[in-house]
């Protein structure tokens, strides 16, 4: 395995190929040394990353989609061989070294194998690699593609114990269209609970009568408060959807989060921050500095009040 992270734009040559030669040069060095012999099986060790992608490791993406069609295609070949696309393998290996990286993955939706599951993968990926000499042409086409991927760390229940958990996590490893309908079936479900969890936003102005605070909010993000509607001031809504969000990220329970405690103590590392940062537009329309998001002096507290001042702003101004 080799990584060299940096977007596809900015990528030199040299990383390119510190990620794509291990895994393209190994394998057909292998397939040509090993073309005359007779094998029971030939394993390769892919990762779910040349199925689903990580912005800035397209080149290590590449390189295991090579693993993946390669596999394909020497099956059609009627030779065997199976690539295994791993997520993530939790108790050994690389991930249990970084567990920085690992909680990232989580927070993605990826789901870990232990070492006893990755061992029972393996042994299955190995059984169902013999080609028997019988079989026709047509058979190795029909069913090179099916039989020689084995994709791990997508698995929906592990989604579901995350959101039945109250984590919100991010579905974007399974935007996939051949993922679609596992996709479709969670996002469902999480719409599902979010409708009984949350009051509809079809009454505002009724809402405005409970919460006077209401009318110092934009009338494009209101709906985002609905769901706190019993906040004492716009400061203490924004605090509480912060918090929940902020718990999202960070696969750490809202009531175990100290509002006062600084972001840089949670282990908040930069794609943590673009994360957050691109959640507060998305929901306030607020522009948080991206530096104040890794600041040691910045914690929820202090980003509730710089948001709950940016708000108040507009309505002065309409009110005037």
């Amino acid at each position: 395995m080799g990584l060299h992270e940096a977007l596809f734009s900015s990528m030199t040559s040299k990383a390119w190929q510190t990620a794509i030669q291990p895994k393209w040069t190994g394998t057909w060095n292998l397939h040509n040394a090993l073309e005359e012999k007779t094998l029971d099986f030939f394993l390769l060790m892919s990762s779910m990353s040349g199925s689903v992608g990580t912005a800035t490791e397209s080149n290590y993406c590449a390189a295991n989609a090579f693993l993946d069609a390669f596999a394909s295609w020497r099956r059609s070949q009627g030779k065997p061989a199976v690539s295994i696309g791993l997520g993530m393998i939790s108790e050994v290996g690389y991930l249990h070294e970084n567990p920085e990286v690992e909680a990232l993955l989580l927070r993605r939706g990826i789901q870990p194998l232990n070492e006893d599951e990755f061992l029972q993968v393996v042994d299955m990926s190995l059984a169902g690699t013999a080609i028997g000499n019988n079989e026709s042409d047509a058979y190795h086409e029909r069913h090179s593609s099916e039989e020689s991927h084995i994709l791990t760390g997508l698995e929906p229940l592990g989604f579901q114990k995350l959101i039945a958990q109250g984590f919100d996590v991010s579905l974007e490893v399974v935007q996939d269209p051949r993922a679609s309908i596992l996709l479709a079936s969670i996002a469902a479900e999480m719409e599902a609970q979010n409708t009984a969890s949350q009051r509809h936003a079809t009454d505002l102005y009724g809402l405005a009568d409970a919460a006077p605070w209401l009318q110092q909010v934009p009338a494009n993000i209101v709906s985002a408060f609905v769901s706190e509607i019993e906040a004492l001031s716009v400061q203490d809504a924004v605090l509480r959807l912060t918090k929940k969000r902020f718990s999202n990220l960070i696969l750490m329970p809202a009531d175990q989060i100290d509002g006062h405690k600084p972001l840089s103590q949670f282990g908040v590392d930069s794609m943590i921050a673009a994360e957050f940062r691109t959640w507060f537009w998305g929901t306030f329309k607020v522009d948080i500095p991206f530096l104040d998001l890794l600041s040691p002096q910045k914690n929820l507290n202090s980003l509730a009040e710089f948001v709950a001042l940016k708000l108040d702003g507009p309505s002065k101004s309409r009110a005037s």
